[in-house]
């Protein structure tokens, strides 16, 4: 029994010795020291950043579809605004006779 005690006590040794050299011999760094918490807002702000940029982009487009509405419309009015004119005109003649 106290044989086989000293032979296991060996082989642990020798295991954490193992163990120390490869993680000298690693190129591996350590993780950080953030807390998980700080990782998951790091991450949720890089998250935000990317859909605040796509928001931008789909902002810029919606204005730019409204400005092109905007100006269909004013042309449409000034379209309507002669046609109700001559429509006017035509009464006032129709009236006349």
């Amino acid at each position: 029994m106290q044989y086989d005690m000293a032979t296991k006590l060996a082989d642990l040794d020798g295991l954490v010795k193992d163990a120390i050299e490869r993680k000298q011999a690693s190129s591996e760094r350590p993780v950080s020291s953030m807390t998980p918490d700080a990782i998951n807002r790091s991450r949720s702000v890089a998250i935000k950043r990317v859909e605040l940029a796509r928001l931008k982009e789909k902002l810029a487009q919606v204005q730019g579809e409204n400005s092109k509405s905007i100006k269909e419309l004013g042309s449409k009015q000034a379209m309507l605004a002669i046609e109700h004119r001559a429509i006017k005109e035509t009464m006032e003649l129709v009236s006349q006779i």
